[in-house]
């Protein structure tokens, strides 16, 4: 089956005397050829914690969202590596991952990443 991937992305700024812009995509579709996905809720603490996968070997597509309303996550290639993703509290992001070795550190207290990987 092809394009089992639909995405859809806005981004809209404005501020002062700045009126809205925005870049958008609607319902592009891609395509996927693993058929294993995983999802849920991992509390991250201050020390990096690997993002659980469950089976996924090789994760593509993802959805992250910070739950927390008071702290911000980072998300790193391997538990030492360069940081890739900054969360505020309440921010989420979309797009394929180009590691297997995810880790994810709160900044300051504990905070719950609702996740979902699909297998690339």
């Amino acid at each position: 089956m092809a394009q089992e991937i639909t995405a859809t992305g806005l981004l809209q700024f404005a501020k002062g005397g700045v009126q809205a812009i925005n870049r958008q995509r609607s319902q592009a579709k891609f395509n996927v050829n693993g058929t294993r996905y995983v999802c849920g809720v991992q509390t991250v603490g201050i020390t990096p914690e690997q993002l659980n996968l469950g089976e996924i070997t090789t994760p593509g597509w993802y959805f992250l969202a910070n739950l927390s309303t008071a702290n911000s996550v980072t998300f790193r290639v391997g538990a030492s590596g360069s940081d890739f993703l900054k969360l505020m509290p309440g921010e989420f992001s979309v797009g394929r991952f180009a590691t297997a070795n995810i880790y994810a550190v709160a900044d300051t207290a504990d905070v719950d990443v609702e996740y979902m990987v699909v297998e690339d």
